[in-house]
């Protein structure tokens, strides 16, 4: 009796299973039909085999580098960036390589500020988004043209966009803020990117250097600023705003980094140098908390510098910084398990306080680091 009693059952769960295999399939099979145009690599030039442990210079050795991206899905399109030297008076250029930067094509010429940074729109990557200088970029088309989306963003001649961010889950939600001598503001879009309203009205002194935004809890995003280094907090999309516990360091905070996998951490890049006798003792801060506290995190790392950028590869949990100090600088690693940066590379790289992005390919198996010319090397 038991036994028949198992069989009816049995009977009665294999339709059931079968028609749940058969619904997560098809949920499955939808996903990459809708996605096909995304993710396929059909049609992509080979991934070149760059050296390991030494970085290879692959073109634009002429150029300044100020910012690179990389397109998430599509990693043979790079896009790169200079700034505007002002004192050599040369113009920022906007630069697009289809074969992983071998080439290179010129696709315009601005005496801006330069161009900060590249951001891709997280559900269209062909959409992509360039900042810096006097105006706010936008493309279609993966780079090949460009329009001019700044609208109400107030720039002018030293007031610069600086930054930009999405939110991870609604696409149509992208912040931007502007950085300059007398302050800057912080801008929301609803409409990715059509209109903007200022939300910092209400904070004095502004100039923002960096967004990032949670990836679990987008209402919740944080800023970093010039002048005084502090770093705001918001945890209802920018509405209100709160100091963290980093606040009037006395120098600028020119990167932050929010740990993906465990958003409650952040990383800080500041300046760790002496000035006139006064030792300025920050570098790279480290919270654990969302800014209620942070901690130095600095071990191994020289007395006097500047950190510009800190990355991380969320395939092994290394991290990596570039520092500067005047036309000396290093770029250092830090090992998951070693908890002491180290200097990476077996050949040096000169770094510049005004250039010196560094950029995962999106399977974070290369690096790549723009200064005199751009830069790569394999993880």
């Amino acid at each position: 009796m038991i036994k028949n009693q198992i069989i009816s059952k049995l009977k009665f769960i294999k339709p059931v299973i079968l028609n749940i295999l058969f619904l997560v399939s098809f949920i499955l099979l939808l996903t990459c039909t809708r996605n096909k145009n995304i993710t396929s690599s059909e049609n992509l030039p080979p991934e070149p085999s760059w050296p390991k442990q030494e970085w290879l210079l692959i073109g634009l050795e002429s150029e300044e580098i100020k910012s690179i991206g990389i397109h998430p899905t599509k990693p043979n399109i790079i896009l790169a960036g200079t700034y505007f030297n002002f004192s050599a008076q040369k113009p920022a250029k906007l630069f697009r390589s289809e074969d992983y930067g071998v080439t290179w094509d010129t696709l315009a010429v601005d005496e801006t500020y330069g161009y900060q940074d590249f951001i891709f729109n997280p559900d269209n990557p062909d959409i992509v988004y360039a900042v810096g200088g006097v105006r706010l970029l936008q493309s279609n088309n993966i780079g090949k043209s460009w329009v001019d989306i700044t609208g109400s963003i107030r720039t002018n001649w030293e007031t610069f966009t600086s930054c930009m961010a999405f939110n991870p889950m609604n696409s149509n939600e992208v912040y931007a803020g502007t950085c300059g001598f007398f302050g800057g503001e912080l801008y929301k879009s609803f409409n990715m990117g059509k209109t903007w309203e200022c939300i910092t009205k209400n904070i004095t002194n502004t100039s923002i250097t960096d967004i990032v935004v949670d990836p679990r809890i987008p209402d919740i995003l944080y800023f970093s600023m010039d002048m005084d280094g502090d770093v705001w907090k918001s945890e209802n999309s920018g509405r209100s705003w709160k100091q963290t516990a980093l606040r009037g360091t006395g120098v600028m905070t020119h990167d932050l980094l929010i740990d993906l996998s465990k958003p409650n951490i952040l990383y800080a890049a500041l300046s760790r140098t002496e000035y006139y006798g006064d030792k300025i003792d920050f570098g790279i801060m480290k919270t654990m908390d969302g800014g209620k506290t942070w901690k130095h995190f600095n071990n191994g790392l020289p007395d006097h510098f500047q950190a510009f950028h800190i990355v991380k590869n969320y395939r092994n949990g290394d991290l990596f910084t570039v520092t500067s100090f005047g036309n000396n600088g290093e770029i250092y690693k830090m090992k998951n398990t070693s908890g002491r940066w180290e200097k990476f590379g077996i050949n040096s790289v000169s770094t510049n306080f005004y250039y010196c992005p560094l950029s995962f390919s999106p399977n974070f198996r290369y690096l790549y680091f723009g200064c005199k010319g751009v830069y790569v090397i394999q993880l």
